[in-house]
């Protein structure tokens, strides 16, 4: 299954390489070459998604920390509970 996310991609490159061919012809292979030299693609979609899958991380890790705090909390009450039911018992 093709994502969303590829799909865009897929339309934006697209779009590029029928620019650049479509410009000139008589400089159709320096352009061509040029952008699929093997360059780092910096797109606009491939950023929006990094940044959210970073935004979406930490969001994740700042909810499993305060769970994590809640249970804590939760755990040394329930210590504390099963000690003075101890004391009682004696």
């Amino acid at each position: 299954m093709v994502k969303l996310l590829e799909v865009k991609v897929i339309i934006r490159l697209t779009h590029k390489v029928v620019y650049k061919l479509t410009m000139k012809h008589d400089k159709v292979q320096d352009k061509v070459g040029g952008i699929m030299g093997g360059k780092v693609l910096d797109l606009p979609e491939i950023k929006v998604f990094h940044e959210g899958k970073a935004e979406g991380r930490a969001e994740g890790l700042k909810e499993g920390e305060a769970e994590r705090q809640k249970l804590a909390e939760e755990n040394a009450f329930l210590k504390a509970e099963l000690e003075k039911l101890k004391k009682q018992m004696k």
